[in-house]
């Protein structure tokens, strides 16, 4: 069973707040979830529970973990990362109905100069959005954890959309 993670004192908070403004880690001022007799050197870097010399565990990545954290096979993915990787999903999904609808209000209406530039502004826009939804799917992966699959759909829907827009792009300036 794990423990929920301990909420930093008022003191601990202003410590991790100025450490973390010089770039280095938090410091620890309470004792340790196991050990409550045995100060804390640090805090798991997954479920982010006090930590002493005994019960960390350093993976090969550099990673502090506590032994339930080094122990369980399927970790379970941060909120942050699930935030990163359903805003990769969405914007794929915007940035596809943008892309697609551009091209065919452009198609539909070949003759049309403001249907021209406005197809271009949406289609430029669904490009925008893509290559942002692109960075936060990357962004969401992490080289400790198993990558979720909704995650790889939002890197790889809006990378496509990146390259169709590069290649439609070429070959436009290579046309015109």
């Amino acid at each position: 069973m794990q423990q929920e993670p301990y909420p930093l004192s008022p003191v601990d908070e202003q410590a991790s707040r100025l450490s973390s403004a010089f770039g280095g880690p938090p410091p620890v001022t309470v004792a340790c979830a196991k050990h409550p007799g045995v100060m804390a050197i640090g805090r798991c870097h997954s479920c982010n529970i006090p930590i002493c010399a005994t019960c960390d565990f350093v993976s090969p990545g550099g990673f502090h973990l506590c032994p339930a954290c080094a122990l369980n096979p399927n970790p379970r993915v941060s909120a942050k990362r699930k935030k990163m990787v359903w805003w990769s999903v969405g914007l794929a999904i915007v940035a596809l109905v943008m892309f697609g609808g551009s091209i065919a209000y452009i198609v539909s209406n070949p003759n049309d100069r403001a249907a021209l530039q406005a197809g271009n502004i949406f289609f430029t826009g669904g490009f925008l959005l893509a290559v942002i939804g692109l960075g936060l799917g990357v962004a969401s992966r992490d080289r400790r954890f198993k990558t979720p699959i909704a995650a790889w759909i939002g890197i790889v829907g809006n990378g496509a959309i990146v390259v169709i827009f590069l290649l439609l792009s070429i070959v436009g300036s290579l046309k015109g």
